[in-house]
């Protein structure tokens, strides 16, 4: 399986290009723009048919060539992603410095998704953002309600779409050396209680129905009220100390699930013109996720580590580093020291 050349500190790209590729769904969508499928990416004419069609933009079609040399060849030549860093590469990145994976991955998503919108409105009139290869096969769809702590009346809401789910982590959690993995918290753990803790609205006012006052009688709560066949998951695991201005790593172990149920809200309330309900108006409804992949922090620090990214390959787990790769499985993976999975990929199981 080949593996990404190192362009100079680059493994923050080759890990979220690995995961993209290793995402059935997302590589099948990407060359099906050429009308060709990953079984005939052997014929000599696959990357010929690339460059005469040029699907969406030119993004599109330099991860297509790099997908097309992926799926091709001999297994041990790392291939070059330099066309694709060129162009995907946020204009904050210092060229030859370490960069956040978890970042790169999301700003490469938003392209793609901004180059096909552009190109789609130049053929199109009634083409919608939502049908893009990005919203339909990523992400989904949150909601913040503000509700009164003594009602439960819904004062306010609002819908927002994501592409990557970011979790909070749980720092009272640390790596030691008496850390029992039997006691570290799970990721279903930390999704159940990032959506049932409700956050405190300071200075909200009085409720509108039944007149509360005081701090604390307002909560907001967060919901999923939809997700696509795939759902990115990055853990934060770096937080910034602003007294000391720098940029600090969680040592904190999560066991990874191999299967994740996730609790959908379906039916919506009504705030204003927008249709809303009540918390016991909701039907909710649990959607079984299946890990595809992850990308992995090695190191104690963002601007001091490494990325690599494990993926499932047919039954098998391979990892990637660079221009390698290697068999491994998640045991092997989340046994090894100050190697913290950082963003995961998980799929609809069907």
């Amino acid at each position: 399986m080949p593996g990404l050349r190192n362009k100079g500190n680059t493994c923050y790209a080759n890990a979220a290009l690995q995961l993209l590729f290793h995402c059935p769904d997302f590589r099948e969508a990407l060359l099906s723009q050429s009308n060709t499928s990953i079984s005939s990416t052997r014929n000599a004419d696959s990357l010929q048919s690339v460059n005469e069609q040029k699907p969406f933009g030119e993004l599109h079609k330099t991860l297509l060539e790099l997908f097309y040399m992926l799926s091709s060849g001999k297994a041990e030549v790392a291939r070059d992603p330099s066309a694709v860093l060129t162009l995907s590469r946020p204009p904050h990145f210092v060229h030859g410095e370490p960069q956040d994976s978890a970042e790169y991955l999301n700003h490469l998503l938003d392209c793609l998704h901004e180059e096909e919108l552009k190109a789609a409105a130049s053929t199109s009139s009634d083409f919608r953002p939502s049908s893009s290869i990005v919203r339909r096969l990523f992400g989904g769809t949150l909601s913040r309600r503000t509700i009164c702590a003594a009602c439960q009346h819904v004062s306010s809401a609002e819908l927002e779409d994501f592409i990557c789910l970011f979790l909070p982590m749980d720092s009272d959690h640390s790596v030691g050396a008496d850390s029992s993995r039997d006691r570290d918290p799970d990721l279903a753990s930390l999704v159940r209680a990032h959506f049932s803790r409700p956050e405190q609205v300071t200075d909200a006012g009085d409720c509108e129905v039944c007149g509360n006052k005081g701090s604390g009688t307002r909560e907001r709560r967060l919901s999923i009220r939809h997700l696509s066949p795939n759902v990115l998951i990055c853990l934060n695991l770096f937080t910034y100390d602003h007294a000391t201005q720098t940029c600090h790593k969680i040592m904190q172990r999560v066991r990874i699930n191999e299967q994740l149920s996730v609790q959908i809200a379906r039916n919506p309330t009504i705030v204003g013109n927008h249709k809303l309900a009540d918390e016991e108006d909701v039907a909710n409804e649990f959607v079984l996720f299946q890990l595809r992949g992850m990308i992995i922090h090695h190191g104690l620090s963002l601007g001091c580590g490494h990325y690599t990214c494990v993926t499932r390959v047919g039954p098998r787990w391979v990892s990637f580093d660079d221009g390698t790769s290697k068999f491994t499985s998640l045991d092997a993976v989340q046994r090894e020291q100050f190697a913290t999975p950082y963003l995961l990929l998980y799929s609809r199981a069907f």
